[in-house]
């Protein structure tokens, strides 16, 4: 009888070492937190290819306009600037283009944003027809934030 009692609890120990290994091992439906950025994170909602914005204003000879919108929002838990002059396209080359102010409504220009605010807007670029590359994307210090691809014809 003593043996059978010391075997249940031999049982009894290894069932709970099991299931308590198991429980700190395969959790999957825990959610593990990410580390928020501190700054304005963009996402690129929509390219459109253009010979003419509203105005007349054409592109010039071989190039078209490269109409970019986006969605951002403030990460930090500070006030953030935004700018257009924050967007640069960057072609498949490495030349870098600067964003041309626009006549659209939804123009990106200049503001600031509280913590976990948005905004939405378009930048656009002068490019070679046809031109990929990417939207590189700075913070008010000039430093690099970003990169978003950018293939679509």
């Amino acid at each position: 009888m003593k043996k059978f009692i010391i075997f249940l609890f031999i049982v009894a120990i290894g069932i709970g070492v099991f299931f308590g290994i198991k429980s700190f091992s395969g959790n999957e439906d825990l959610i593990v937190p990410t580390e928020k950025p501190e700054e304005i994170v963009y996402k690129i909602v929509s390219i459109d290819r253009l010979s003419e914005l509203p105005g007349n204003i054409t592109a010039d000879n071989q190039n078209e306009w490269l109409v970019v919108k986006v969605f951002g929002q403030n990460y930090d838990s500070i006030n953030r600037l935004y700018n257009m002059y924050y967007f640069t396209f960057e072609d498949e080359e490495g030349n870098l283009i600067e964003n041309s102010p626009n006549t659209l409504t939804d123009a990106i220009l200049y503001g600031e944003l509280a913590p976990n605010e948005t905004i939405s807007g378009t930048v656009v670029f002068s490019v070679p027809t046809g031109a990929k590359g990417k939207l590189i994307i700075t913070d008010e210090n000039f430093e690099m934030t970003q990169e978003l691809t950018i293939n679509k014809n």
